[in-house]
């Protein structure tokens, strides 16, 4: 996998102009390779969580691999208190992800600023020939969206190793997040069924649509 940093700035709360324009593409890719730009972030202290809310959008041809956004939380004497993560399994050409990474220390009120950086495989993930979704389906229970299914490999060999990525979207087909699972050694001619869960917190009412890739490697 091709993976590299698409994203590395450093943000001072309150500075003006930050908040849309593509901030950072990575140089020199062909035209088998994902395009990625961050074109907006901002931190949200709400009652319940504080979190910083990104938008990434593939201006590529093709689909990206995994993708991480990573945050240093620093306080005001320049000291990180916390990294937190967001990541997602694939960002198809035209696709935007509405991305959160959680903050998990125990005093938001220390944020004063905050690093973001954001790396990527920008190639393609690898999907043989034969193995393909046979059914899919996205419930909700409570604050976690649910997806099950069943996959076939109809790729004329054993697959040692399957994972099962759901994206989930929102009425105006912005990715919210997804949804990952594994099943290894999968005989040719045989099919598995799956379950993944994705955490929504106030976002899963949101879930109005769901797209699941199959690959043999998401890594």
């Amino acid at each position: 996998m091709n993976r590299r940093e698409f994203l590395g700035t450093t943000v001072a709360l309150g500075i003006a102009g930050l908040s849309g324009g593509a901030l950072s593409t990575a140089a020199n890719r062909d035209d088998a390779e994902a395009v990625l730009e961050v074109v907006s972030h901002e931190l949200v202290a709400a009652d319940d969580a504080t979190y910083l809310a990104a938008t990434v959008e593939n201006v590529g041809d093709v689909a990206a691999g995994w993708i991480t956004l990573e945050v240093d939380w620093i306080d005001a004497r320049d000291e990180r208190l916390e990294t937190d993560l967001a990541h997602l399994g694939t960002l198809g050409p035209g696709q935007s992800w509405r991305a959160r990474a959680y903050y998990s220390g125990e005093e938001p009120e220390l944020i004063a600023d905050y690093v973001l950086e954001g790396r990527a495989d920008l190639e393609p993930l690898p999907v043989p020939s034969g193995l393909e979704v046979l059914e899919s389906d996205v419930d909700l229970e409570g604050e976690e969206v649910v997806v099950t299914g069943r996959f076939g490999n109809g790729t004329g060999e054993a697959q040692p190793n399957v994972d099962v990525i759901a994206l989930l979207s929102d009425d105006d087909g912005v990715v919210l997040g997804d949804v990952w699972t594994n099943e290894t050694d999968v005989p040719d001619g045989e099919s598995r069924s799956f379950e993944g869960r994705w955490n929504g917190r106030d976002r899963a009412d949101d879930v109005v649509d769901h797209d699941v890739i199959v690959t043999s490697s998401a890594f």
